[in-house]
């Protein structure tokens, strides 16, 4: 469905240094691949034996800078492997078009309903699920993708565009360019997940704007992060002891102001909150007390436990509605308006919780 083309040429009769475009989705990007000038050429020995790699640079245009950071192990690979600048040259072009390439996951028998694959630009794979009226493309596909916000394209579609292209084409390019609007908001998230005890989602996907973290004390903080402008300030919900979230709380609202748009979110929650969050392993999970002290297991409805005893020496973790069906169960807790009263069933120290969020 796209093509990628090169246009290099050697800049002299040395063949020392090469410079060029290469050419995809209507895009040029500018590439220069020289021997280093102040090193002799090597010998065809050492090329043979080491490859390009000490023996050469790449300059190359900050869009292509982009396109091909994530993939600096398969570039350093290429020029490991390749022993002249011409052949290096042609692994790149195909190295680009790999991932400029729209790929076929599925089709079923009736060829009614596709699945395209796509790479954006920091080597995430994307999957547009595609259905095809009797009538397409006179009425419009439904299209189905893993995004924070639907992918909708408008339809019919550029008759000159879909003319040139084909319509299938046209909306790839409109799926492509609707994913690469999420790139900072995925990097925000992969961040924390890569940096964190994230406790929920269990799986997250490519469509989850929030992440539950784990804290220290048996706490932990739920964000939501707003996917057109990630580096704003997230809303914030903490779960834990009452006395824990008490302080928590009051650390956003005095330094809220530290919060700095240039950082990410996980580097401005650990400033405005001064806290470290747990790395990502079974032991933080484990040191978070997300097992319900009541029903002994993690989740429930695929919730962890959102409430825990304010006694120090307790803390005890349970799930809302473990919690609620306990306290129902003993004579002496009270009911005020949506609040259940108690207390724990471990320490008996006075513990709550509300009964809209436990049904």
């Amino acid at each position: 469905m796209h093509r990628t083309r090169s246009v290099v040429c050697a800049e002299d009769a040395s063949l020392l240094a090469f410079c060029g475009f290469f050419h995809s989705h209507q895009t040029a990007y500018r590439v220069r691949v020289a021997f280093h000038p102040h090193r002799p050429p090597p010998s065809q020995s050492q090329l043979n034996q080491h490859g390009l790699a000490p023996f050469v640079s790449i300059e190359a245009c900050p869009a292509l800078s982009r396109l091909l950071t994530p993939h600096a192990h398969a570039v350093a690979t290429r020029m490991q492997n390749c022993t002249s600048i011409r052949a290096f040259l042609s692994e790149l072009t195909h190295l680009i078009l790999d991932r400029s390439r729209v790929r076929l996951v599925r089709l079923d028998d009736s060829f009614s309903r596709i699945a395209l694959e796509i790479t954006d630009t920091s080597g995430r794979p994307h999957e547009l699920e595609i259905s095809l009226p009797p009538d397409y493309p006179a009425r419009a596909p439904t299209c189905s993708a893993c995004t924070p916000k639907p992918f909708v394209c408008p339809w019919p579609l550029d008759s000159a565009a879909a003319a040139e292209k084909g319509p299938l084409a046209t909306l790839m390019e409109r799926y492509r360019a609707h994913v690469e609007g999420f790139a900072e908001f995925w990097a925000v998230m992969e961040e924390m997940d890569a940096e964190c005890c994230v406790l929920e989602p269990d799986m997250p996907t490519r469509a989850d704007t929030s992440r539950r973290m784990a804290l220290p004390d048996h706490c932990s903080i739920l964000v939501h992060i707003n996917p057109d402008s990630p580096f704003q300030i997230c809303e914030c919900r903490f779960l834990g002891a009452e006395s824990t979230v008490n302080d928590l709380c009051q650390r956003l609202h005095v330094n809220i102001s530290k919060w700095q748009t240039s950082r990410t979110p996980l580097a401005n929650l650990r400033e405005v909150l001064n806290v470290e969050f747990p790395a990502r392993s079974s032991e933080a999970f484990e040191e978070s007390g997300m097992e319900c002290a009541i029903c002994y297991s993690s989740r429930v409805n695929n919730l962890l436990p959102d409430r825990v005893c304010d006694d120090e020496n307790c803390r005890k973790a349970f799930h809302s509605r473990c919690l609620l069906e306990w306290l129902r169960s003993v004579p002496s807790s009270q009911q005020s308006f949506d609040t259940m009263f108690g207390r724990c069933p471990y320490c008996t120290y006075p513990i709550n919780v509300k009964v809209s969020l436990a049904l």
